[in-house]
């Protein structure tokens, strides 16, 4: 099917999802000249009161901005794009409610972790255009509303998996680049999720398990064990894809993991505070892919079977 052709108009970025890359977004996209409309269950009432302030590799700033608690208060068809940041394993259940609310001709991106979190956006809402928004910054929110960003490693992808990259995509991507937030846009956007989603999988989830950072478990000789043949499974399983990481590949991500340094990952947190993980996107979703292949892809499976139980037990509390 021909995708349907989406120009870049004006109007406001809506952002669903403000979790840490979620107002990361929403200060570039400010310093970039856009209106913000955001959208989140939680109260976040710094925002209201005083914006959102991040310290750390960027210092950013915005006035107090209104967040909306529901889809419905605001004015969708007015868009410029709609950009989903919230966890992935809630895209399912947005993508079944957005068409009812949402003009096609406004874009959808989405800035999840994981391999193809965009699917559910394209099952359900075939007649809208999207793209995926891969994002190379890390960081958290303080007790004090701030957010702390612990690196960065620039620049971050913009792009579809096919095809001419529309219009839409590159106004939006050049815009926030002049805002601070360095973008490169791409016909092969699988290829840069897929380097992501191996780099989240080989340290996230074995973080997520012992409960060390990134760089105690890249350190620690058992761990480290465990990371390189969780990058050689995640390497196999992307090549049988049809993406090849290149040679040097392995010896670049340890070195791109170890630059996390004391930073704990979001699936880390996401189990220290008693939530679901996005581990069905990373590992569960690479075992998948790599199983259909014909490869075992024994350790993705353990681990993602560890943080599941751990995700069960959390439950049960």
């Amino acid at each position: 099917m021909t995708e349907k052709i989406i120009r870049a108009k004006e109007g406001p970025i809506v952002i669903i999802g403000i979790g840490p890359i979620g107002q990361m977004i929403a200060a570039f996209c400010h310093q970039a000249g856009f209106e913000l409309m955001l959208v989140d269950k939680l109260p976040y009432e710094r925002i209201v009161s005083h914006g959102i302030e991040t310290e750390g590799v960027y210092q950013l700033k915005t006035p107090p901005l209104q967040v909306y608690h529901s889809m419905e208060e605001i004015p969708c068809k007015e868009a410029a794009a709609v950009l989903i940041s919230t966890k992935a394993q809630a895209l399912r259940n947005i993508a079944k409610y957005l068409p009812t609310i949402l003009d096609r001709s406004v874009p959808v991106i989405v800035a999840q972790n994981g391999l193809d979190p965009e699917r559910w956006i394209k099952s359900e809402m075939p007649d809208f255009s999207c793209a995926r928004l891969v994002i190379n910054i890390a960081g958290g929110i303080r007790p004090d509303g701030i957010v702390h960003f612990a690196w960065s490693q620039p620049p971050n992808y913009l792009g579809i998996s096919e095809g001419n990259v529309p219009e839409w995509i590159s106004t939006f991507a050049d815009k926030l680049t002049s805002g601070g937030m360095q973008m490169q846009t791409t016909n092969t956007i699988r290829f840069y999720a897929w380097r992501k989603v191996i780099l989240n999988a080989a340290l996230g989830t074995i973080c997520a398990v012992t409960g060390q950072t990134m760089i105690d478990c890249v350190e620690d000789s058992d761990t480290y064990k465990i990371m390189s043949t969780l990058l050689d499974e995640g390497i196999a399983a992307a090549k049988a894809d049809g993406y090849d990481m290149g040679e040097g590949f392995k010896e670049k991500a340890i070195s791109y993991l170890q630059a996390g340094g004391k930073h704990k990952p979001s699936i880390l947190l996401d189990l220290e505070k008693g939530l679901s993980t996005e581990i069905d996107e990373w590992n569960g979703r690479i075992a998948e892919v790599g199983v259909s292949y014909g490869l075992p892809m024994t350790y993705h499976k353990i681990l993602t079977y560890l943080v599941r139980a751990m995700e069960r037990n959390n439950r049960r509390k």
